[in-house]
Formats: structure tokens, C-alpha cells, sequence
């Protein structure tokens, strides 16, 4: 089973011009594929409101082969993250 990162960039919360967020993704580093959310679709269907989040942004989600949402926070916690990727790994 392959495992795919993907990050998603809400117009909500960053550029809507593809030219700067390519000009981010790269300053970032980051190697994984970027999409833009021009409509706020997809920030609107996956916006969750957490009490102890300082801010509603970033929004981990890590999903299943199957589909199934396996793990959701408002704030980054790569233990936690690799713990639930080390389950659907094996």
C-alpha cells in the first residue's frame, strides 16, 4: 500500500494566485503535491472548530485507503500522526 501526502491551500487562508503559493510551496520545501481550494469547498467541508486550537489553521487529517477519516487535529503531532500511520501500514 502507497502512502500519499497532500496539502491543501483554502483561498480563505492563502494566496489565490497560483504563482504565490508556488513561490510558498517552494520556499516551504515542500514536496508534496499543493492544491489550491479557490472555491473554499474543501474548507468548508472539512472546517472543524477546536476549543483548545489557538487557531483553526492547520488541520491535520490523515485518511484510509478505505476513505475512512483515521485521525484529525488542529495542531501538529507527529507522534501521534506516525503512530496512526505506523497502524495503517502494516
Amino acid at each position: 500500500m502507497g502512502v500519499k501526502a497532500v496539502a491543501i491551500s483554502s483561498s480563505t487562508i492563502g494566496p489565490e494566485d497560483p504563482v504565490l503559493l508556488a513561490d510558498y510551496v517552494a520556499g516551504m520545501g515542500l514536496t508534496m503535491p499543493v492544491l489550491l481550494d479557490v472555491t473554499e469547498q474543501v474548507y468548508q467541508d472539512y472546517y472543524i472548530v477546536a476549543p483548545e486550537a489557538v487557531a483553526p489553521y492547520p488541520r491535520e487529517y490523515i485518511i484510509g485507503p478505505d476513505g475512512i477519516v483515521e485521525y484529525v487535529a488542529a495542531e501538529v503531532d507527529v507522534e501521534a500522526m506516525a503512530a496512526v500511520l505506523d497502524t495503517l501500514l502494516q
